[in-house]
């Protein structure tokens, strides 16, 4: 959690982002403290997961600009790249190395990355593994694994790259809802650790639990923003009331 004295660790400014015609952000500026938890929610297709996609870098903005350490990362340059190492991503679909055992899917990218020792690979592949309770699972391959415990390896992997900022991009919408709260929980973990984290979900109360800030995107827009009891519980706008009726229908 965070507090206003607190300096933005990210700032978006103006971002905008096409796929040929179709325009999928537009406009869209939002400033984030460092070690401040933000939920992202909205329909499908309203621009969630491009935004921490041209966060991280995976897809290039059109317009705008996004500074993290108020270095732009959208423009390649030394302090970007550095930048970049210590900005991580949990994807939908895990991103595992089948044929890497879980130790190795952590300790293999700290030897390429961080041109770090197999012995202190090992070492601390083993520490992160013990953070998301998956300790006993070393020597098992992805194959062996339940969706929840693949999506914690995941972070867990992200923890070992010692990753400041995570951007995690609906992490249990691969995984079967009864081992949902296994990931969440692992994430609520996280909550107390410093990590500045976005995270894209369509878990209503999961956001409302771990949250300093509730972003509602529609059509490529920021409609709302704010804490949580303002956003889930007393929305101002119209859209984001209409919104939150459906999903409250749904679950």
């Amino acid at each position: 959690m965070t507090n206003n004295s607190v300096e933005n660790i990210i700032d978006i400014i103006d971002i905008r982002k096409s796929f040929g015609a179709l325009e999928v952000l537009k406009g869209v500026s939002l400033s984030i403290k460092k070690g401040e938890i933000i939920s992202i929610i909205g329909s499908s297709g309203s621009g969630k997961s491009t935004l921490l996609r041209c966060i991280n870098q995976l897809e290039q903005i059109d317009s705008g600009e996004i500074l993290i350490h108020k270095c732009p990362i959208n423009k390649k340059s030394i302090s970007q790249k550095k930048i970049l190492k210590k900005t991580g991503m949990v994807f939908q679909q895990f991103n595992l190395f089948p044929h890497y055992s879980v130790l190795e899917n952590i300790s293999k990218p700290l030897m390429t990355v961080n041109k770090i020792s197999k012995v202190k690979a090992d070492k601390l592949a083993i520490d992160t593994l013990k953070m998301v309770k998956l300790e006993d699972k070393t020597n098992n391959y992805p194959l062996q694994l339940s969706g929840g415990q693949k999506q914690r390896v995941a972070i867990a992997r992200e923890l070992a790259m010692g990753s400041e900022i995570i951007l995690f991009d609906e992490p249990t919408s691969a995984i079967d809802p009864e081992l949902a709260f296994e990931v969440l929980s692992t994430i609520k973990s996280l909550a107390n650790t410093g990590r500045t984290m976005l995270i894209v979900t369509h878990h209503i109360n999961f956001a409302k639990e771990i949250s300093d800030r509730i972003v509602f995107i529609d059509e490529g827009t920021i409609c709302e923003e704010g804490p949580p009891c303002q956003v889930i519980l007393n929305p101002k706008n119209a859209r984001t009331k209409q919104f939150l009726n459906k999903i409250n229908k749904l679950f």
